[in-house]
């Protein structure tokens, strides 16, 4: 009999995906590519954006594009809790589809950024005229 791995990968809203008899998982961490297999010692990892790769005891290798995120292995169990995430089959596509929505959420955070630099801007002037008001 072999031996396998649950893998469940969870955004802040919702399972995205449980998948049982797995045999092997790879994922990205900052220290480079990083493998599991079901009889791998209990361990955590901080994840980076990049490419999960898994394989069932059944089918080909399936792909999900990760957010960066957080991996725990406790016994047989493995969860990803990432902010977002696509699973695709076919790799290149998967590819574009993730440079495609984490740009846009790039350029989100880079908005709200600048906005949010423009309200400290005017709150510090308006601050120094009142200051100088005195």
């Amino acid at each position: 009999m072999h031996s396998s791995m649950t893998l469940r990968i969870l955004l802040p809203y919702t399972c995205l995906l449980e998948v049982t008899d797995v045999l092997r998982v790879v994922c990205e961490t900052p220290g480079g590519h990083f493998g599991l297999l079901p009889n791998r010692l209990d361990c955590a990892a901080e994840l980076v954006p990049g490419i999960l790769v898994y394989q069932t005891v059944v089918g080909p290798e399936q792909y999900v594009a990760l957010d960066s995120g957080a991996l725990t292995k406790m016994g047989n169990v493995v969860n990803i809790a990432v902010r977002t995430a696509v699973v695709g089959a076919e790799l290149g596509a998967l590819r574009q589809t993730v440079a495609d929505r984490f740009e846009a959420i790039a350029q989100r955070e880079q908005e709200q950024r600048i906005s949010m630099f423009k309200v400290e801007r005017e709150l510090l002037r308006e601050a120094r005229q009142v200051d100088h008001g005195r």
